[in-house]
């Protein structure tokens, strides 16, 4: 499993994450990434989508299809991967 961090908001970035997937692979939406979370459901079904829950709380995203995260469960989910990537 690989776990793709989108941390930007820009839709150039998000395409290129999706390109990249995996069966198996994980988004995590981090930073403002949080913002791309309507995006990535309407465009993706195959991956699990989790969101940081504090940096959800500081955009004021209430409504998410993504799992919401803690910063521990974070490290736990990276941990178990086999590779991390980070997309700005």
């Amino acid at each position: 499993m690989i776990v793709h961090t989108l941390f930007s908001d820009l839709p150039d970035t998000l395409g290129q994450v999706l390109a990249a997937l995996s069966p198996g692979d994980v988004i995590l939406l981090a930073g403002d990434g949080c913002y791309q979370n309507a995006r990535v459901k309407q465009i993706s079904s195959d991956a699990d989508l989790f969101m940081l829950a504090e940096d959800a709380q500081v955009r004021g995203i209430n409504e998410t299809s993504a799992r919401l995260i803690s910063d521990p469960e974070w490290v736990t989910l990276t941990a178990e991967s086999h590779q991390v990537i980070s997309w700005f």
